[in-house]
């Protein structure tokens, strides 16, 4: 209720430019007052453009420097895909250099940038298993016990059968830097096609196109893109289960720290531990 209270008098306040515009009059106001006015147009001119320039310096340095306190909000595919460079390129091989993209029987070829990073993310989601014309299997769904389950009319209940994933099947994950100063890329491709790892490595695609914050070759797009969006999910509710993990050990390791009769014995507990170690108790006592 207070958060949509707090926009509601948000949407009604003023806007950025609007109080740039009376900051920068009340501060020309200001400056002629303490100063004097300017005989001619064109110092009062100059003056408000020097006011003005110097009043939106400090407003850009003020908004970035507070933006290097401020913390972000968690991003759970942002935290993944952090992790995922620090490792790529803590594992890539030293031989490895740039990627390609190629056409059919390599009559065409462009470059996607060098490699600064490689690593292979097992699929960590099965898919449906499909006959070699493409229609789904179905097997008899069972309950915990192996028992097959009936629906009213007492004929078993169908679900699709799923084709087990081991950790062979997955994508090779490249993080591709173009030019000196640029940008990441994440490229996932699997590993069918993708050449073997050498110096140059070669994807079996004229192309490749965002999903997420990776980017495939057109291929897998076209073909398995249910699967692609998938294993996203999966990863980013993993992500998401770690970290609210390492919250609740926070706030409970807060929690603990801050009740006395938590320390109390904890206090307890230390000097039993350290007469024991030192023979006060147990026996060992002269």
């Amino acid at each position: 209720m207070e958060q949509q209270q707090q926009q509601e008098k948000n949407k009604g306040g003023l806007g950025l430019f609007p109080k740039l515009i009376i900051l920068i009059a009340v501060a020309v106001v200001g400056f002629f007052f303490l100063s004097g006015f300017p005989t001619s147009i064109g110092e009062l001119l100059f003056s408000v453009l020097q006011i003005a320039f110097a009043i939106l310096l400090f407003y850009f340095a003020y908004k970035g420097f507070m933006n290097l306190f401020t913390p972000k909000p968690f991003s759970p595919t942002e935290s993944f895909n952090k992790k995922l460079i620090r490792v790529g390129e803590q594992a890539k091989p030293d031989n490895v250099k740039n990627l390609f993209l190629r056409g059919e029987d390599m009559r065409a070829f462009s470059k996607l940038g060098k490699v600064s990073g490689l690593l292979f993310i097992p699929y960590l989601s099965n898919i449906p298993l499909r006959t070699p014309e493409g229609f789904i299997v179905y097997e008899d769904k069972k309950n915990k016990f192996g028992e097959i389950i009936l629906d009213k009319n007492k004929k078993p209940i169908k679900t699709p059968k799923m084709e087990i994933k081991t950790e062979i099947d997955g994508d090779w994950l490249f993080i591709v830097k173009k030019g000196f100063f640029g940008e990441k890329m994440l490229v996932r491709c699997h590993h069918n096609l993708v050449s073997p790892i050498a110096e140059n490595i070669w994807i079996k695609d004229i192309n490749v196109v965002p999903i997420g914050d990776f980017y495939y070759p057109s291929k897998m797009w076209a073909t398995d893109i249910h699967r692609i969006q998938r294993q996203q999910q999966e990863e980013t509710a993993i992500e998401t289960h770690s970290h609210f993990l390492d919250l609740i050990s926070n706030i409970t390791e807060t929690t603990l720290s801050a009740d006395p009769n938590y320390l109390k014995l904890l206090q307890l507990n230390n000097e039993v531990i350290a007469n024991r170690q030192s023979g006060i108790l147990g026996g060992n006592q002269q």
